[in-house]
């Protein structure tokens, strides 16, 4: 049984390409999160756990990946839009928000190393939800 549950991530991965990548939306911004997002959380995890921060004791908690399995497997086939990090230009004007993100992410990445993907999906996602909620252009 439980053992099987991250699997369900890979159908809902392959649903999401399936869906998604006819989807002729997407041409400026993502609908749902990217597969590779998903992907990069779940291939950090074996490095998060070998930093062995006993706060971090609850990853491999089954009950959190059960959660973690239907949150992103809801993610993966959402009809959230979330922005892409592709550039027309590379003013500030037109690209702060996306600058100020991959600033963040820079930061992230070289103070909490591997902790840092899932914390710069999660950032990714509420800078998203936030964006979208109000009617700022990313």
């Amino acid at each position: 049984g439980l053992e099987f549950i991250p699997f369900v991530l890979i159908l809902f991965s392959a649903l999401r390409l399936a869906k998604f990548n006819v989807d002729t939306r997407q041409t400026q911004s993502f609908i749902g999160i990217p597969t590779p997002a998903n992907g990069m959380i779940v291939g950090a995890m074996p490095f998060i756990e070998n930093q062995k921060e006993a706060y971090l004791n609850f990853l491999f908690e089954p009950e959190f990946i059960i959660i973690y399995t239907l949150i992103m497997s809801y993610l993966l086939i959402s009809e959230i839009p979330l922005f892409a990090l592709k550039f027309k230009e590379f003013s500030w004007k037109t690209n702060k928000i996306k600058y100020v993100f991959l600033a963040t992410c820079m930061i992230l990445i070289i103070s909490l190393k591997y902790l840092s993907i899932p914390l710069i999906v999660i950032l990714y996602l509420l800078t998203s939800i936030i964006a979208n909620l109000t009617k700022i252009k990313i």
